[in-house]
């Protein structure tokens, strides 16, 4: 897999890039960002282990209908660092792309005293950036047929690493938990991580995925709602 190196000074830290070509000039690209603080479990391991279950998915099959672009990118912390290199070193590709997936926090757990792991799935959020009928009726199906717990309400200004991409105006989804608990502390251990919460997220993808070999790039993007939603407070009611 190529390796794109960038800078956050005084550290060096990189994305790696890998592709998988389709029969269209189409794209679809899917990322997770690879640093954390400390274990990292669910921020962001589990976005990282969904977003290569979705490249084994991709490459282990037939030709694509689109090619595939999975990225591994760095400095997440250090304001977005790597997410920004990747928009600007693939803008043709992006230009071309039907929706990037943003593999975040995809599964977690509440605790009880003493941080001890529930068996409780803390609800998920969903956000989809531009506002997006097809792409949303998609999404909600395939999270429905793989019982993925999520809240009531859908995002339209996506949080974490989607930001940038948000930010170039460039179409975004994502499934993420986002409960603030346990983020960038000792706390996030792989205990909390509930594996089958993990295989459900990633397999509503994986069905959303197939979904959008039906669709057109034409019907996709006529079904965009307004690029111009200023960030703030998000009417999908997360900020």
């Amino acid at each position: 897999m190529p390796t794109v190196l960038c800078v956050c000074s005084p550290l060096r830290t990189h994305n790696t890039v890998g592709m998988v070509r389709g029969r269209s000039d189409e794209w679809i690209i899917v990322t997770c960002h690879h640093d954390s603080y400390f274990w990292g479990a669910i921020d962001n391991s589990t976005g990282c282990a969904t977003m290569l279950a979705l490249a084994h998915h991709v490459a282990s099959g037939p030709k694509p209908k689109r090619s595939y672009m999975f990225v591994a990118d760095g400095a997440h912390h250090a304001n977005f660092t790597g997410s920004r290199d990747l928009t600007q070193r693939y803008k043709s590709i992006f230009d071309k792309t039907l929706v990037l997936i943003n593999a975040e926090h995809t599964s977690g757990q509440f605790t009880g005293a003493g941080y001890t792991p529930t068996n409780t799935e803390i609800p998920k959020g969903v956000d989809i950036y531009p506002a997006n009928p097809l792409l949303l009726k998609s999404i909600m199906a395939a999270i429905d047929r793989n019982g993925v717990v999520v809240r009531g309400k859908v995002g339209v200004v996506p949080v974490g690493d989607a930001l940038p991409y948000y930010r170039a105006r460039y179409p975004v989804l994502q499934i993420i938990e986002v409960s603030s608990w346990y983020y960038h502390s000792l706390n996030d251990i792989p205990p909390l991580v509930s594996a089958s919460g993990l295989a459900r997220a990633s397999n509503a993808y994986v069905d959303f995925l197939r979904d959008l070999d039906g669709m057109t790039m034409a019907a996709v993007r006529a079904a965009d709602g307004p690029k111009d939603v200023p960030y703030g407070r998000n009417p999908g009611g997360d900020d």
